[in-house]
This record gives C-alpha cells, sequence and structure tokens, in this order.
C-alpha cells in the first residue's frame, strides 16, 4: 500500500468516525425531543417535534447507508 493509499484510507476512517458521531448525537436528539413531545405545551409544538424526529429517523437511516457504502471502499 502506498503512501496516499494509506492517506487516503485513513481519511475515510476518519469520515466514518465522524459521520457514526453524527448519527448517535441525531439519535440522542431524537431521544430528547421525545421527552419534550410528552411536555409540549401546545398541540402545534407536538405536532412539529413528530415532523423533525421524523426527518431524523430518515437522515440517520440514509447516513447509516452511507457508512456501510463508505466501509465498503476501504
Amino acid at each position: 500500500m502506498t503512501n496516499h493509499e494509506k492517506c487516503r484510507s485513513k481519511q475515510q476512517r476518519a469520515k466514518v468516525n465522524r459521520m457514526e458521531e453524527m448519527v448517535q448525537n441525531t439519535i440522542d436528539n431524537a431521544r430528547d425531543a421525545e421527552f419534550a413531545l410528552e411536555h409540549a405545551d401546545s398541540k402545534q409544538q407536538a405536532d412539529q417535534i413528530k415532523v423533525k424526529n421524523e426527518h431524523r429517523k430518515e437522515s440517520v437511516k440514509a447516513a447509516k447507508q452511507e457508512i456501510q457504502d463508505e466501509r465498503e471502499r476501504f
């Protein structure tokens, strides 16, 4: 493996690590939002939380697929 290939592999691993951290943060935010949902002041606020959490779920799913794709590259 050349120096360039080693550097690229290291960069890909770092990217995967950052993506995994992002996924975990998003999951944590969704969990926190579920708690906030129980204490929402209005139906409108509860609906906004639900919509955001649906977007978070979609983002997590897409990011996990991207992580898997990146892992296959190195």
